[in-house]
């Protein structure tokens, strides 16, 4: 999952999130430098080696092998794309855009010209002319876009319109009524999209539609997520409560949640009615985990370790049966990542842990509770006392302080 980390620093040049290239498995790490003219950014390698000096105004995370960048010329700012070299391969010459779609999905990233959107390649072509209000990413080989008027279309990496919403709620037999809309999810999931129809001062209705445009199931009165490993999250317009329904509409987990999650890895993070707290349920809808927490971590479908709270206790670790791997005696936990996961005590004590609860070793270090002291690539970026940051490795030590 990527995250924004917002934080405030006192020294010159900051390590402040490690981006990676998802096709050569090369990890680089962002670091910033502050200067009389601004802000800048450049990229090290796991050894502490710039590969890139610190000249863009923003880089972004790695897909396909290739950034997102930010490159100040004179008192303007363009956007292009660089490699895992540092090189700029795509010239900087299109606006900048904050959109999501900007980074490459499915060989295809959005771009901005003249205050609209279209796509590059790889190589830099434009093979869907800049034509959109905004663009989503490629997923399953369609996006969703918006229109400079109109409601969102679903469209084909040749640009051809897959769905507009209009045209989907008529062939479903239905009509527009006086002050109602419709409107698309923004991703194509599992080959199916949410449509919702909007009409001032009714509940929301929505349902699920595939890419030939026929509903799965007639018009819902709750709003319905995007399915996932064959189940649709739902929350009822009535009192909000959440349930589970399958590819045909059918509710196969009933409505007994205050709230839920998506499901991932089989589990899904719901809110009890009655107990009115966490567990984690199956897909059929058995608590593996007795709703009995007052917190479970949303990170709960990354590791076999969860971060949980039990009512009038400290936090600690516990595993998909709900039994206790790790005392709950913490102040604050994160996610267990290559073995080990930082804690803090309630006496202000910073440490990592392994997975026998031991320490593995204490440092002087601010725990930002914004997923950076995690590890990858046997690397982790801690905030130290002194007011720098510093990669770690695994035993602790420090392989690079910045100053």
């Amino acid at each position: 999952m990527r995250k924004i980390f917002i934080m405030t620093f006192t020294f010159l040049l900051v390590l402040i999130q490690h981006v990676l290239s998802q096709e050569n498995d090369i990890r680089l790490y962002k670091f910033q430098k502050t200067t009389a003219n601004g802000r800048f950014y450049g990229l090290i390698n796991a050894n502490g080696d710039v590969v890139a000096e610190p000249i863009f105004d923003e880089i972004g995370f790695f897909s396909e092998g290739l950034a997102y960048v930010k490159v100040r010329e004179e008192k303007d700012v363009k956007a292009g794309y660089i490699d895992t070299s540092g090189k700029i391969v795509i010239e900087a010459k299109y606006q900048p855009s904050n959109d999501k779609s900007r980074d490459f999905y499915e060989g295809l990233a959005s771009v901005r010209i003249d205050g609209e959107f279209g796509y590059i390649n790889r190589k830099g072509e434009l093979i869907i002319a800049s034509q959109y209000a905004k663009t989503h990413p490629f997923n399953e080989g369609y996006a969703v876009v918006e229109p400079i008027f109109g409601e969102r279309i679903i469209i084909d990496q040749s640009a051809n319109v897959i769905l507009d919403p209009v045209s989907v709620y008529k062939k479903n037999a239905y009509q527009i009524s006086k002050g109602e809309t419709v409107n698309l999810d923004e991703r194509v999931n599992s080959g199916t999209i949410t449509m919702y129809v909007h009409r001032y001062n009714h509940p929301t209705r929505s349902t699920l539609v595939n890419m030939n445009g026929n509903f799965l199931f007639s018009l819902k009165p709750s709003i319905i997520h995007e399915m996932s490993e064959g189940l649709i999250r739902a929350q009822s317009n009535s009192n909000g409560s959440t349930g589970y329904l399958n590819k045909k509409g059918k509710t196969v987990i009933p409505f007994d949640y205050l709230s839920g999650t998506d499901f991932n890895n089989g589990h899904a993070k719901v809110k009890d009615k009655n107990t009115k707290m966490y567990g984690i349920i199956d897909l059929n809808g058995n608590y593996v985990v007795p709703p009995e927490y007052t917190y479970i971590s949303d990170d709960y479908y990354k590791s076999d370790y969860i971060f949980a709270r039990k009512p009038n206790s400290n936090f600690g670790y516990i595993d998909y049966k709900g039994n206790q791997v790790i005392d709950f005696k913490y102040a604050y936990g994160g996610l267990f990542s290559e073995g080990l996961a930082v804690v803090s005590t309630p006496l202000n004590k910073n440490m990592y842990i392994d997975k026998n609860g031991k320490k593995a070793f204490e440092l002087e270090f601010n725990i930002s509770q914004y997923d950076n002291e995690n590890f990858k690539g046997g690397i982790a970026k801690v905030n130290l006392n002194d007011g720098h940051s510093a990669y770690i490795n695994k035993k602790g030590e420090v392989i690079f302080k910045f100053k």
